[in-house]
């Protein structure tokens, strides 16, 4: 998935307890490096594969000195699709495969490899679980990066997508052939943006096509299975050495309030990204990697 000859990739698959399999990516230099470079974990938000991170950010990420790994939600992408229920949990589940399987025993931790994960959305919220899981067990990660997030999405008392448009294409069902379906894709990812505009239509119809190509599930229930997710309003402490949280002050999916008090429940550094909406469009990829890519403490 990579044109720069810098990068190198290696694809695998995580089975999981279940017997699920998690396609995963793992992208490092081709260029020898001579210290320890840290591992960053990226967790797309529901309903989208890892084609969702551009190709560009991970070179860019790469080349900062990041090991990066994206991989596909079951149900999503190059993942296998089982049938049946899914909840929130049993993503928790998957991101916490992927982390120790691409981790190893006893390579995190205070004198292993630093380990940082970064999630948008529904992606944010599972990698707060799972930071938490691996704190308990005394590999807190170094730093953790959430775009988007809410500690509970279907808090009564916080704001929802209740604007009519948002909730039609945010939370439907899609369908249709290829074509039909990068178009109404393409249509989503203007309202997530909220800046939609003719002379972006192009680029989103492209990355729309992108995602289909790497394996698009129209029937996954990741979007619906957030809206039962637990809160975790009271259980932000301690996550990781350092807690970052990016929110689009525009963001017509998640609001600006739920990024405001994620940040001060997890005693993180909130940056609110001005023009930004939901979508991880050309100004967010930026500011996430201006984070990623600052030294660790």
């Amino acid at each position: 998935m990579h044109a720069d000859p810098s990068v190198g990739s290696v694809e695998s698959v995580v089975v999981t307890d279940d017997g699920t399999m998690l396609w995963v990516e793992a992208s490092s230099s081709t260029q020898p490096t001579p210290t320890v470079r840290p591992l960053l974990l990226l967790a797309t938000p529901g309903g989208r594969n890892s084609a969702y991170w551009p190709s560009s950010l991970v070179a860019e990420l790469v080349a900062g000195g990041l090991d990066v790994v994206r991989f596909d939600w079951r149900g999503q992408g190059r993942s296998g699709w089982p049938p049946g229920p899914l909840d929130a949990e049993v993503l928790v589940d998957d991101l916490d495969a992927v982390a120790s399987a691409v981790l190893g025993q006893g390579e995190a931790g205070p004198a292993g490899r630093p380990l940082c994960v970064a999630g948008v959305a529904l992606g944010g919220w599972v990698a707060a679980v799972l930071a938490r899981r691996l704190a308990t067990r005394g590999r807190r990660p170094a730093r953790l990066v959430l775009l988007g997030t809410s500690g509970w999405y279907g808090d009564p008392a916080m704001p929802g997508p209740t604007e009519p448009t948002v909730v039609a294409l945010v939370l439907r069902r899609r369908g249709g052939g290829p074509a039909e379906l990068a178009r109404a894709l393409s249509r989503e990812v203007a309202v997530e943006e909220a800046r939609p505009g003719p002379l972006d239509g192009a680029r989103r119809l492209a990355e729309a096509r992108r995602w289909i190509e790497h394996g698009f599930n129209t029937e996954d229930t990741h979007r619906v299975c957030w809206l039962g997710a637990p809160s975790l309003w009271d259980e932000l402490d301690g996550l990781a050495d350092e807690v970052v949280v990016l929110h689009g002050a525009a963001d017509p999916v998640v609001p600006l309030a739920h990024g405001e008090r994620l940040a001060a429940a997890a005693a993180a550094e909130l940056q609110v990204l001005v023009g930004v909406g939901h979508h991880l469009d050309e100004i967010a990829a930026a500011r996430l990697a201006e984070v990623l890519l600052r030294p660790l403490a």
